[in-house]
């Protein structure tokens, strides 16, 4: 069985949601390749907005087999509801 790697990223919550897919996407596959891993899939959990003008992004990817390319920048925005 699978299992999804968690992590929370704090980011300005005046950036543009189109920078904040491109951060969270990079930041994810950052740790994931620190860790050896390849990215399967990749998901944006949660948003938590602060009162100190910064908001948690509660994201996640699943570790997979290693493939030609990196996963799709329209899935990803896809799902984070930015397409």
């Amino acid at each position: 069985m699978d299992a999804w790697q968690s992590f929370e990223f704090y980011l300005p919550s005046s950036m543009p949601k189109a920078a904040v897919v491109d951060e969270l996407r990079e930041r994810v596959l950052t740790v994931a390749a620190d860790r050896g891993d390849f990215v399967r899939d990749f998901r944006v959990n949660r948003l938590q907005r602060l009162d100190t003008g910064w908001n948690r992004w509660t994201v996640g990817y699943l570790p997979g087999p290693a493939r030609i390319g990196r996963f799709q920048r329209e899935m990803t925005e896809m799902r984070t509801g930015t397409a």
